[in-house]
């Protein structure tokens, strides 16, 4: 039986270690208004995994969040500022959503868009696109 892969990622100095096992249950791109305040970008993209499957493996007391919602709480490294994700742990799913680019050598494999009801930029692929959340 082959062995999860466990994947580690970090903020933008390096201060914040995270690891997550196994691979992404889905990936993607989000057009929300919160994710583009947030991440001053007009789109952005995620992969998400159960909340267990995540680790702070270094820099616990640097990982900052923040919920402008009930529902989400956005994480960064307080030394550096650099986004790590959002955390639902709370959630009816619990789950991490982290950004490719904290995971160098996990290869990001977008299946869809979300809220593209707020997108200010049109993405032109063959990618399903849903003006809300992930349909259930």
């Amino acid at each position: 039986m082959p062995e999860t892969p466990i994947y580690r990622g970090q903020c933008f100095c390096g201060e914040v270690v995270l690891e997550v096992n196994g691979e992404p249950k889905i990936a993607g791109y989000c057009h929300c208004n919160d994710c583009r305040e947030w991440s001053a970008c007009p789109v952005t993209a995620w992969m998400m995994w159960p909340y267990e499957a995540l680790k702070v493996v270094q820099g616990e007391k640097s990982l900052l969040t923040y919920a402008k919602t009930e529902r989400t709480r956005r994480a960064w490294c307080a030394k550096c500022g650099g986004h790590l994700g959002a955390i639902r742990a709370d959630a009816e799913w619990p789950h991490f959503v982290g950004l490719p680019t904290n995971f160098p050598g996990l290869e990001f494999k977008p299946e869809l868009h979300v809220w593209c009801r707020d997108a200010v930029v049109v993405i032109e692929d063959e990618l399903p696109k849903y003006d809300g959340t992930i349909p259930r």
